[in-house]
């Protein structure tokens, strides 16, 4: 599975990296968010494929932090790709942040990864439930503009390799 990685530091990143890699899956980090938001803007086009399978950030539940959860549920939004949010923040920051973005889905660390990489697959499976076709489990795109030959108003999936 492709997993966007935005950590803070040096030592979370190699762990991550690591124990992500060693579990079989592929890993594009970023140690900027400006970086995560330019990769995930240019796959903001209805042409373009999502970067990710499912988004790991790592940040603290301040201000500044949810301010990057803000921007990221709307860049994600319509590319239906699952966030993860890991902090170190307390459960009094993570409670009110909870509220405030609903159905995000955000643990407090150190996270074990008996309980990380599961939640990875449901969020994925989840993605994939609303996104991909319904026997071969391949992704979906809805494309809206019309085709040569095609009735005009028709919708149009296209399979994906996955």
């Amino acid at each position: 599975m492709q997993i966007g990685l935005l950590v803070s530091s040096a030592a979370l990143a190699e762990y991550f990296v690591t124990a992500l890699v060693f579990a079989g899956h592929t890993v594009t980090l970023y140690t900027r968010r400006n970086d995560l938001f330019s990769a995930l803007f240019a796959g903001a086009s209805p042409r373009q494929r999502a970067p990710h399978e499912v988004l790991l950030v790592e940040l603290v539940l301040d201000d500044d932090g949810k301010q990057v959860i803000a921007e990221l549920c709307r860049l994600v939004r319509g590319q239906g790709l699952p966030l993860i949010v890991l902090t170190t923040s307390g459960q009094e920051a993570i409670a009110p942040a909870q509220n405030a973005f609903p159905g995000l889905c955000i643990r407090q660390l150190p996270v074990r990864l008996s309980t990380l990489l599961p939640l990875i697959q449901a969020q994925a499976h989840a993605r994939c439930q609303r996104h991909c076709h319904p026997i071969s489990g391949q992704a979906l795109d809805i494309v809206g503009e019309a085709r040569p030959g095609l009735i005009a108003g028709s919708l149009v999936l296209l399979l994906r390799n996955a």
